[in-house]
């Protein structure tokens, strides 16, 4: 049997639990499954994208460059997907046995395509480009220009009439030449504006085409991450078929059975028919883990004592005869 990391060592909250031990049954214990998720996985806190320590969408990347950008999914690990076992199989199946085929060295034939679009797409920098503020400001001093034009105007006539009848002139001239220069100093804002506001348009021009390239590279991605899934699913789809029976077979189990649910075509996640539980413990069981499995009570059978298909001793814990099918330490909750 695969053993636990030897630092991963305590439960916060629970006095007395080393998870240095193979095994470790908390069912008496008040206890939430994140607190243990976190203690086996040698960490304080998951990412947002985890919920109750299952996968819960995919963990999550900002590009720096564009805070507004859509985060960039990345490939969970595998203890991420199956650390929890608690009959809920979220997000699906398919997610579930990916994960497995990862955990034991898989790789799927589009790995390379992706890693490329990933490539890709952490090295596109979208601009935030403001036009909006640069039409203001044309706009802006562009009424400005017409406000000074039409008092210039209005002096010139003032001055005009001033001297037609010998009046001083030397007031309205002085303003006259103010707002002159004034009217010199905001067409040169103008045009400067303008020449902002081009160059934040061609910006814009550029920004949009290259949101386009994104939302294509992710839509690449997209479908690069399901194909994956899809070819690591097939690829454990009849190492799961045979985990199914065995961990049927297991008395100290829910979802012990005599005749397991049928298998094919497994690889499609709607094609599965069997307990969620029953699925999860088989991929877990398919899958090579060197940290110890979450597995919630609900899961297990109340039996004080249990025997399964590998002739365990009848006083074998349940969380002793559990870790035995899956081949992983196990903290039952």
């Amino acid at each position: 049997m695969r053993r636990a990391d030897e630092s991963r060592r305590r439960v916060e909250g629970v006095e007395g639990v080393d998870l240095r031990d193979e095994d470790v049954d908390l069912r008496d214990e008040d206890v939430a499954p994140d607190t243990v998720l976190a203690a086996v996985r040698g960490e304080r806190e998951r990412p947002p994208s985890l919920r109750h320590g299952r996968l819960s969408g995919f963990e999550h990347t900002e590009t720096p460059e564009t805070p507004d950008a859509p985060p960039i999914p990345e490939i969970p690990a595998s203890h991420d997907v199956l650390g929890h076992v608690d009959g809920d199989l979220q997000p699906s199946l398919r997610v579930w046995l990916a994960a497995a085929a990862r955990s034991v060295g898989r790789e799927p034939p589009q790995r390379a395509a992706y890693d490329d679009v990933r490539a890709a797409l952490d090295d596109l920098v979208v601009p935030d480009v403001d036009v909006a503020a640069a039409r203001r400001r044309v706009a802006e001093a562009g009424a400005e220009e017409a406000r000074l034009r039409e008092e210039l105007a209005t002096l010139r006539g003032r001055l005009q009439a001033r001297r037609e009848t010998d009046a001083p002139t030397e007031g309205v001239a002085a303003e006259l030449a103010e707002t002159a220069t004034r009217l010199s100093e905001v067409e040169t804002e103008r045009v400067a504006a303008e020449q902002t506001l081009d160059r934040r348009e061609a910006a814009a021009r550029e920004a949009r085409e290259k949101r386009e390239q994104q939302l294509e590279l992710e839509d690449r991605a997209a479908n690069l991450r399901r194909a994956m899934r899809e070819s690591l699913a097939a690829a454990v789809a009849p190492a799961f078929a045979d985990a199914v029976a065995s961990v049927a077979a297991v008395d100290c189990l829910s979802v012990a059975v005599e005749t397991p649910p049928p298998t094919e075509g497994i690889a499609d996640p709607g094609a599965y028919d069997g307990p969620d539980a029953l699925a999860q413990l088989a991929a877990v069981r398919v899958a090579d883990l060197d940290t110890p499995v979450v597995v919630s009570a609900a899961v297990a059978d109340d039996a004080d004592s249990v025997t399964d298909d590998a002739d365990s001793a009848a006083d074998d814990s349940v969380a002793d005869a559990i870790a035995e099918v899956l081949g992983t330490p196990v903290v039952l909750l």
